[in-house]
């Protein structure tokens, strides 16, 4: 009996000892990626103005710091996700939706990848919006970046131009008319903006940079819509009778050109 006794308080004294080296341990930490999402979300937290004091300290060169610290997050995070996921366009998408501003994403389009293949490396071209100042009218910085991998390691390559800041970011990818490029169509609007209107860019990556083959005036009330090898455009003209205005914009070799430009009722 006493031999019992003598074993059951030793295995409880065990049992003690091991909780409390449990109690004592540090909890893992979360994964790299879930605290690389948390940074960026306190980098976007700082940029938000809700009191005087906050907007006081939102000045350019505030924002522009910050910013750059956004983008370098950014581009660690991708580069580390293209070479775990082996270049799975799907999977960088996935991994950057906890980075963006909770609502921003509500269409269910943002952020994108998008995989192609240019003079033989594989491209990964990425769209992220980065949302400021939150409040009232939100300052958009979105993030359009080109990614490769060149003699077995990947790389970031170029960004895009910024005239696309402040506008809501819809990208999507074209059928490019010449061999070794990637076609890009970018638009949205303008957040803040009284009228709706179409911001829309045409980029070409050549597997070095972005270059602009098409940059119209914005659209009041616009839509934008790809058939082959053609965009067309819809808004509705500043004239009396604010007629409908149709554009259709052919895709070649040469670069883009305007094919017709009409009124409802011409």
């Amino acid at each position: 009996m006493r031999k019992g006794r003598s074993l059951s308080v030793r295995w409880m004294v065990m049992l003690t000892l091991a909780l409390a080296a449990a109690a004592g341990q540090e909890a893992p930490s979360p994964p790299l990626a879930q605290q690389q999402a948390e940074t960026m979300r306190r980098l976007a937290a700082q940029l938000r103005v809700q009191t005087k004091e906050d907007d006081a300290r939102y000045t350019q060169e505030f924002r522009e710091q910050i910013t750059d610290r956004a983008r370098q997050l950014l581009k660690g995070h991708i580069l580390e996700t293209l070479t775990e996921s082996n270049g799975n366009a799907r999977i960088v998408a996935d991994s950057l939706k906890p980075f963006g501003e909770p609502g921003w994403d509500r269409d269910g389009s943002v952020p994108f990848a998008i995989h192609a293949t240019v003079y033989g490396d594989p491209v990964v071209i990425t769209g992220f919006q980065f949302v400021r100042r939150p409040a009232g009218a939100p300052d958009i910085k979105p993030f359009v970046h080109a990614y490769r991998k060149r003699a077995g390691s990947r790389e970031f390559v170029a960004e895009a131009e910024d005239d696309l800041d402040g506008y809501v970011l819809t990208l999507e990818q074209l059928k490019s008319p010449g061999a070794n490029e990637l076609w890009l169509l970018t638009y949205g609007v303008k957040t803040g903006a009284k009228i709706l209107s179409l911001h829309m860019r045409v980029y070409a990556f050549d597997g070095e940079r972005f270059t602009t083959p098409l940059s119209p005036p914005d659209r009041p009330y616009g839509q934008v819509q790809v058939e082959g090898d053609q965009i067309v455009v819809r808004s509705v003209a500043y004239d009396a009778d604010k007629r409908r205005r149709t554009e259709r914009y052919w895709l070649s070799v040469s670069g883009v050109s305007l094919l017709t430009s009409t009124l409802d009722g011409e």
